[in-house]
């Protein structure tokens, strides 16, 4: 049974650095990497990307800002916009003219703080990558713990925030007390990724804490029927709301919410429903959702060489260590060697070095194996593995896989890291691009050098082969 959305439905909108601006449309003559540069109060330099089909230059550029280069030839190029430290907040309009059209590019440096209005997801969503944005909504979900991965709601849709900052540092979400359910107002700047907006490393301006919260916040059953509990602790006007037919809410009592529900013995799964407790009070609503997983019948782990023999769509398990890690799924490795593409479809629970189960939906992706949807059950973490011998993927080797279904295969590619493709590096006419790259991996920090990638394929479509990143390191030409 597929799990509904109990949620309402949300929506998007943009800011300019003191007002609104018309959106600029996109021009094919000369792309940049953002429109709007912000230099720090304190002076410094910020860099973009300059991709033009014909010779540019930069003009209406200030006294206060220094451009290098502000002319440049066809292809892509990188720009400085450089300043000394400010005693007043100044901006400015700089013009990129090319090939007869001209594409603006905001330029602030900001000394004092100014109150971002706030913005609802939905507009946040359809808005300047580069430009900062403040939203207010609830949190729904937390991907990541560590970073502060979470996704906001508001009345116009969900904006989703890659990473929350702890007085300006990474990886301290835990000391921000946030939880599902609370009421969060957050800056930052709009930072797709892969076409997904994103608001990325947020300032929390405010929390208000949930008037509901629970323990846990994830169930899992046993395919036997059965009951459970959760911990509620605001009962006065608590709504229950179950969104599938298999779960019976009993009732509440000083202990918690109590629920049955039915036996699940299918050679599949696992079937999910989400339970939803609301408490409104003065005026102000907090939903927090519980997810209750039911599992089905797990199958003997078997090796990846026979998993790969069964039919497409078959329910299988494999044991293994996980090798390597992404923001969508994981790449497991067996006692023999062989390797498999789990995909989660988010950011998965299991660490590089855990011993899982795997269990889902054998198939097969452009050109790979991997196990869909899958449990994934951690037996043991710390184990320590080894990575195979890195297969250099020359094009006779690409144009044979793409003749056939593999395994997953763990590669090398050295080459300079595009920063118009995610630092994809080119070999024989081949991208190689990172996939979806783990928050452990800054390859913006790559854009434009030279570079040793390593990790393991995923798919192979036509020209591009997308990797699960293990390692990148920054090599001489």
């Amino acid at each position: 049974m597929k799990l509904r959305n109990i949620f309402t439905a949300l929506a998007v909108a943009v800011l300019a650095f003191a007002g609104c601006q018309e959106k600029e449309r996109f021009l094919e003559e000369v792309k940049v990497s953002q429109s709007y540069v912000a230099i720090p109060a304190a002076g410094g330099q910020v860099e973009i990307t300059v991709n033009a089909v014909d010779s540019w230059e930069f003009t209406a550029v200030p006294e206060w800002v220094t451009v290098t280069p502000a002319t440049g030839a066809a292809g892509e190029t990188k720009v400085t916009f450089k300043a000394e430290a400010a005693e007043a907040t100044r901006e400015a309009v700089l013009v990129l003219a090319c090939a007869g059209v001209n594409q603006n590019i905001n330029v602030l440096q900001m000394t004092e703080k100014v109150e971002l209005p706030i913005t609802s997801c939905a507009e946040v969503n359809a808005g300047e990558s580069g430009k900062r944005y403040r939203v207010k909504g609830t949190v729904t979900s937390i991907a990541n713990t560590q970073y502060g991965n979470m996704y906001i709601q508001d009345e116009t849709g969900t904006v989703y925030v890659y990473g929350t900052l702890y007085q300006g540092k990474e990886k301290e979400f835990s000391k921000l007390g946030i939880a599902e359910g609370d009421l969060v107002t957050v800056e930052g700047p709009l930072s797709p990724y892969n076409g997904s907006p994103q608001l990325k490393n947020v300032d929390v301006i405010e929390i208000v804490k949930s008037l509901v919260t629970v323990d846990p916040k994830a169930v899992e059953l046993k395919e036997t029927a059965g009951e459970f509990s959760v911990k509620v602790d605001n009962k006065a006007n608590c709504k229950v709301e179950i969104d599938v037919d298999w779960i019976q809410f009993v009732g509440i009592s000083t202990d918690g919410a109590y629920f049955t529900y039915d036996a699940y013995e299918e050679m599949a799964g696992p079937r999910t429903g989400v339970i939803t407790f609301t408490v409104t009070k003065d005026g102000r609503t907090s939903a927090v959702p519980v997810t209750v997983t039911q599992y089905g019948i797990t199958p003997d782990p078997i090796a990846i060489s026979e998993v790969i023999k069964a039919e497409k769509n078959a329910w299988v398990t494999v044991e293994g260590v996980v090798t390597g890690l992404h923001n969508k799924g994981i790449i497991v490795t067996d006692a023999a060697g062989d390797a498999i593409y789990g995909y989660v479809n988010n950011t998965p629970s299991a660490k590089l070095g855990d011993k899982v189960l795997l269990t889902g939906n054998f198939s097969n992706y452009r050109q790979f194996y991997q196990i869909s949807n899958p449990v994934v059950r951690v037996l043991k973490s710390g184990e320590k593995y080894t990575l195979p011998e890195a297969v250099v993927p020359t094009a006779e080797i690409l144009a044979d896989w793409a003749t056939k279904v593999q395994t997953a295969q763990f590669i090398t590619a050295t080459g300079v890291a595009d920063g118009e493709n995610y630092g994809a590096v080119t070999i024989d006419g081949y991208t190689i691009s990172p996939y979806q790259t783990s928050s452990s991996f800054k390859m913006d920090k790559y854009y434009g050098k030279n570079v040793t990638i390593k990790g393991y394929t995923a798919q192979l479509n036509k020209q591009d082969l997308r990797i699960i990143v293990t390692s990148v390191e920054e090599v001489a030409e």
